[in-house]
């Protein structure tokens, strides 16, 4: 969806700019996960776009502060649960896939690796603070901004 339509829903829906980006960043991750299904063709190049995009969505996420981030993580691990069965982009391997031609240097990379590890294991509210308990907090946000780091803990620590 293009800026200019995303406004003219926003608008049309009398949306404030809180929940406009949270609708923004639900499409982004709808088009991801229909993209990158189980079974749906996808060249490298398109899956390395895709998973750039993914990127790009995660770090947004990371960059909002106070409740807007406790929804849009919220949101995010919801929506990645949804999708973590067998015919979900989330299932397995399946986010890892096309890391090899992702266009992200050698940090971006990590620390994609490392956050799409942490939400999809704790993605399921009922399974998380059980696998928090088998994850390492400070290994999995190591390279991320200190505020966003801040933000993780704090929202696995409530």
């Amino acid at each position: 969806m293009t800026y200019k339509a995303h406004k003219i829903m926003s608008d049309a829906l009398d949306l404030n700019p809180e929940q406009s980006r949270l609708l923004a960043m639900s499409r982004l991750l709808e088009n991801y996960a229909n993209a990158m299904a189980p079974g749906m063709p996808v060249s490298p190049e398109e899956g390395a776009g895709w998973q750039r995009q993914l990127y790009k969505t995660i770090m947004g996420v990371l960059r909002t502060e106070n409740q807007e981030f406790v929804s849009q993580y919220t949101a995010l691990l919801a929506f990645v649960h949804a999708r973590s069965d067998a015919t979900g982009a989330f299932y397995r391997h399946y986010p890892n896939r096309f890391q090899d031609v992702v266009p992200l240097d050698k940090a971006e990379r990590l620390v994609f690796q490392r956050m799409i590890r942490l939400i999809t294991g704790t993605a399921n509210p009922a399974t998380r603070q059980l696998n928090l308990k088998q994850l390492s907090l400070p290994v999995l946000t190591a390279g991320l901004r200190g505020d966003q780091a801040d933000r993780v803990m704090a929202f696995y620590a409530e």
